[in-house]
């Protein structure tokens, strides 16, 4: 039978956070044929035996799929390229999915053929972890092609796509990754997305429970400041875009403005300018290395 839906999940050196979402993943029913992919991004733990012990209990096939070089856009991009089903699911290796989620997914993209990309509710396992990386909306949210879309409005733990959108598109951007990388991948990627044309979808019937085990405090303070980076590094890149220039520049102004006139703390605008100064030299520097490697 021909696979309708892959699901991806990537991992580094998280064995037993993995265990406990692959026990979830075990869980999910849907009458749609589905599979799971999971990415090992040089994990030296016990990810590779808690990946055979779940084998048996998955109620579907899961393909393992090595990717040795650090990075969760390029884990992410080998996830969605050995996937065989023409919807890709992410999620991540801390997190639970419902077990309607196949069959929710398949709701949201059978309504039309213009949506190209889904996501859904990300919510707290742990009520006690801070209140970051969720998603609570209690509103389903149509996103219109071209319109702009603000970082969080959905986030890689629980967002799906065709298969031939992420063809069309090129997968994740690699500059947003973990590590010297930086955060804001999703969102680049579902903006280039609406930019191109595709139609979006938030449904809070959607839902994955997120167990990331950060409490509030200097932890959640470092992730917060790396979004800021983040969300910097995207409005750059955005106003490099012709599609996407206006809307994103203008809006990014707006926000700013609002910070401004309400007498908030100025700090997180000035991290975003550091994102996007630190995108836009990474751009250059890549610029000037493929120029010195071309031959002639």
């Amino acid at each position: 039978m021909k696979t309708a839906l892959s699901l991806v999940i990537c991992t580094r050196n998280r064995a037993e956070q993995l265990r406990a979402c692959l026990a979830a993943v075990a869980a999910i029913k849907s009458s749609r044929p589905w599979e799971v992919i999971v990415v090992d991004n040089g994990s030296s733990d016990r990810t590779q035996a808690v990946l055979e012990e779940a084998r048996g209990a998955l109620p579907v096939r899961m393909t393992v799929v090595l990717e040795p070089v650090p990075g969760i856009a390029r884990a992410r991009n080998r996830g969605w390229r050995a996937a065989s089903g023409s919807i890709v699911a992410f999620t991540d290796d801390d997190c639970y999915p419902s077990t309607d989620f196949i069959d929710r997914i398949w709701e949201c993209f059978d309504e039309a053929q213009e949506v190209g990309f889904v996501g859904g509710a990300v919510i707290l396992h742990d009520l006690e972890d801070a209140r970051v990386t969720t998603i609570t909306r209690s509103e389903r949210m149509d996103i219109r092609p071209g319109m702009f879309i603000a970082a969080g409005t959905l986030i890689s733990a629980n967002l799906a796509l065709r298969r031939r959108v992420l063809e069309a598109i090129g997968g994740f951007d690699e500059a947003f990754a973990y590590g010297d990388g930086f955060s804001g991948g999703d969102v680049d990627l579902v903006a280039r997305a609406s930019a191109a044309g595709w139609r979006g979808l938030y449904e809070p019937e959607l839902i994955v429970r997120h167990h990331h085990g950060r409490k509030p405090g200097p932890e959640t303070d470092r992730v917060l400041r790396a979004y800021d980076l983040g969300r910097g590094a995207f409005y750059a890149k955005s106003a490099l875009d012709p599609r996407m220039r206006r809307t994103y520049l203008a809006a990014w102004l707006t926000m700013t403005w609002g910070r401004i006139r309400r007498r908030q703390s100025l700090a997180p605008v000035v991290r975003e300018l550091h994102g996007a100064a630190r995108y836009l030299a990474l751009r250059a520097r890549l610029r000037f290395g493929r120029r010195r490697s071309a031959p002639g």
